[in-house]
């Protein structure tokens, strides 16, 4: 049901910014995190909010995210304000946001594939351990 909820959460910004027609022309910033970091960003960022989505004490959901993102924000060398006038630059242009979204959006993808082909291997190990185990009584 979250990750349900998540989906459509993550698709209606995509309809969002994609129903966006008005091209804004902003400035661009001198510290502009590069286009390819930006798409890794952005696919870190759906994952973290998917993360905290399934978080199920209310302390926890305020205590993690500001650690989750200052250690993602430390990985890639960058600090918040980059990263907001960095996402304000990509998003203004609606061509650009559509690719940065979508290209982080495959990421996402492939990320939760990986994760659910990890969960299905060590769910195999788990039944084949107890099938051993049962063997041997």
């Amino acid at each position: 049901m979250k990750k349900t909820l998540l989906y459509f959460l993550i698709v209606g910004f995509l309809f969002g910014v994609a129903g966006c027609h008005k091209k804004q022309v902003q400035e661009k910033p001198a510290d502009l995190i590069p286009q390819k970091t930006i798409v890794n960003v952005i696919a870190e960022c759906y994952l973290i909010e998917s993360y905290i989505q399934v978080l199920t004490d209310t302390f926890e959901r305020c205590y993690i995210p500001p650690f989750l993102y200052k250690e993602m924000f430390n990985r890639y060398g960058i600090t918040r304000p980059q990263f907001i006038s960095s996402i304000n630059y990509y998003l203004g242009d609606e061509d650009q946001a559509e690719k940065l979204l979508s290209e982080a959006s495959a990421i996402v993808a492939a990320k939760h594939k990986e994760y659910a082909r990890t969960d299905s291997a060590a769910v195999a190990e788990s039944l084949r351990q107890e099938a051993e185990k049962m063997q041997t009584q």
